[in-house]
């Protein structure tokens, strides 16, 4: 089987941005929050910790989706690859609006 630069890209962002968005996300936070920010690198951090905070929040209930949708013969399984996109779309969301909310907000109280 033969792969080419751009399908073994493919490869290996199906296989870590479901499970690594989360610092991805710190990064483009802190770099959006550039400014506003005295001390990036705890930022960075506190925004790290919050992705997989929320990553893990966001998944508690796959095992039970997984159990009522997807288990059963014959279902599809491109539906649950499906699934963990969109509940990765939302935990970034999620943790986007955490972040915001803490830059804007409580981080300068927090961290003078």
């Amino acid at each position: 089987m033969n792969v080419g630069p751009g399908g073994a890209v493919l490869i290996w962002l199906h296989l870590l941005l479901p499970q690594h968005w989360p610092v991805l996300v710190a990064g483009f936070g802190t770099m959006f929050y550039w400014q506003k920010l005295r001390n990036r690198g705890k930022f960075f951090l506190v925004s790290w910790v919050l992705g997989y905070g929320v990553q893990g929040l966001v998944s508690i209930p796959w095992p039970l989706i997984w159990m009522t949708f997807f288990d059963k013969q014959g279902a599809s399984q491109e539906i649950a690859v499906f699934y963990i996109y969109i509940m990765s779309f939302v935990s970034v969301l999620l943790t986007l609006l955490a972040m915001h909310i803490i830059a804007t907000k409580y981080w300068h109280r927090l961290y003078p």
